[in-house]
């Protein structure tokens, strides 16, 4: 009788043992997979800034164009008639532009002369822009260099650039304005030197130019332009100091 007892009371101990491990082990098990389903969405939402990151557009590819022309006139107040050619070029990125011509012309239809050159870099500052520029000039009355900045109020077509000129040292202060209309693009500007007071005489005091830009087509554009800049001798006589013009043709890639 006890010994049966014994074997009854062992069996029953080795069931319950038994069904403790099943337990345990279910148990462990769904933490398992509970701890993989944490692991993965912590891993997914370490992902998705990843994933964001990448999606980011990539920097636009910088504004390029090159553009050639033809142009005739004539320089030193009709006297000087030529024929030239010139080019020029322009690479803009988002906050910075750099734009170069260069002009070369035949006086008289004979051996070719530099006629102007020009580098300008322009900073874009919201709605006003700057541009430091250095060139040369025989259009503006042969001016064999000058530097200055000029600032622009793009929405507006208003700039100004004041500058110095090797030579006479005169400081220009151009101002002008830059419309479209349509196909037409026009230049109106006004050239006080600000410091004629205090130069030499004869020297010029007042100049302006005017110019017209027309559309024909997709980068095709026909123009005219005229320069001239007035002077004033010692005994405040006033004249011509310069009086130039040109027209042409521009094709733009």
């Amino acid at each position: 009788m006890c010994k049966t007892t014994t074997v009854i009371v062992s069996q029953e101990k080795s069931r319950r043992i038994k069904e403790g491990l099943a337990r345990a082990g279910r148990a462990a098990a769904g933490f398992a997979r509970r701890a993989v389903l944490v692991g993965a969405l912590a891993i997914g939402s370490m992902a998705l800034p990843l994933n964001a990151k990448a999606a980011e557009p990539l920097p636009q590819t910088p504004e390029k164009s090159l553009t050639i022309k033809g142009m005739g006139g004539v320089y030193d107040k009709g006297e000087t008639p030529f024929l030239g050619a010139g080019i020029a070029g322009h690479l803009g990125f988002e906050h910075v532009k750099f734009d170069g011509t260069l002009d070369a012309f035949f006086p008289n239809f004979g051996n070719a002369q530099l006629d102007s050159a020009e580098l300008g870099i322009t900073f874009p500052a919201g709605p006003v822009a700057f541009t430091p520029f250095i060139g040369r000039y025989k259009y503006y009355g042969d001016v064999p260099l000058a530097a200055g900045m000029a600032f622009h109020i793009p929405k507006l077509g208003l700039h100004v650039a004041p500058q110095w000129c090797m030579g006479n040292n005169a400081v220009p202060i151009p101002i002008f304005w830059t419309p479209e209309i349509g196909r037409l693009g026009l230049l109106v500007k006004v050239v006080p030197i600000s410091n004629h007071a205090s130069l030499p005489k004869p020297a010029p005091f007042l100049g302006g130019e005017l110019a017209v830009r027309v559309k024909l087509t997709e980068g095709v554009h026909v123009y005219g332009k005229a320069f001239e800049m007035l002077a004033r001798d010692g005994e405040g006589k006033v004249f011509s100091g310069a009086l130039n013009s040109q027209a042409g043709v521009e094709y733009e890639f």
